[in-house]
């Protein structure tokens, strides 16, 4: 009998360390398991704090960026185009008046002394309008027609000089701001148109 006791003992002995440990395991397992959840929640937390500070990102700071980008992008895109609807519309503007001063001088018989002198005013008008439109032909023939009405003028200078001077009392000093503009092509025309000018007016 003593011989089983000791072994039952002995078992007992043997099984309560273990019993022991067990527990030590035990703590030690829920004691991990809580330091998980936390660095999960924590973690969770974070996550949750950067999604909602994307989120209030996107919702108010790029909206903002958004509209002064767009808005800044529509500023560029309508002074492009008000600038080319305005070079677009002046160079139409610019060839109506050309071609009207055209008409208005091809449209003078040319009996009057009057006349010469108003088609030298309108092939002058052509030659600035053309010029600014750069039609280089239309301003050749302008400038050869004014130059052709300009002798007319001289030969009936005084009335001639007279009529301009009551016609167009202001745009006397413009006739030499348009012959600036002659192109040098053609020279020999624009110096031509200065001299005979200068004889007329002055």
């Amino acid at each position: 009998m003593q011989k089983k006791e000791i072994i039952r003992d002995t078992i007992v002995k043997v099984i309560q360390p273990i019993s022991d440990n067990s527990e030590i395991y035990k703590e030690i397992i829920n004691s991990q398991s809580q330091t998980y959840n936390i660095l999960i929640v924590v973690f969770l937390g974070i996550i949750a704090l950067f999604a909602g500070a994307t989120w209030l990102y996107n919702k108010k700071i790029v909206k903002t960026e958004i509209i002064k980008e767009t808005d800044k992008i529509f500023q560029e895109e309508k002074e492009k185009l008000i600038k080319q609807f305005k070079t677009e519309f002046e160079g139409e503007l610019n060839f109506v008046k050309g071609e009207s001063a055209r008409l208005f001088a091809n449209s003078i018989k040319g009996g009057k002394p009057g006349d010469n002198s108003n088609k030298f005013y309108w092939w002058m008008q052509c030659i600035k309008y053309y010029k600014a439109i750069d039609k280089g032909k239309a301003v050749r023939i302008s400038t050869e027609k004014a130059l052709y009405a300009l002798n007319k003028c001289i030969e009936t200078k005084e009335k001639s000089k007279n009529y301009i001077l009551e016609a167009y009392p202001e745009l006397t000093s413009n006739f030499y701001d348009i012959i600036e503009i002659i192109p040098d092509a053609l020279d020999k025309e624009k110096s031509e148109i200065k001299k005979l000018t200068d004889e007329l007016l002055k």
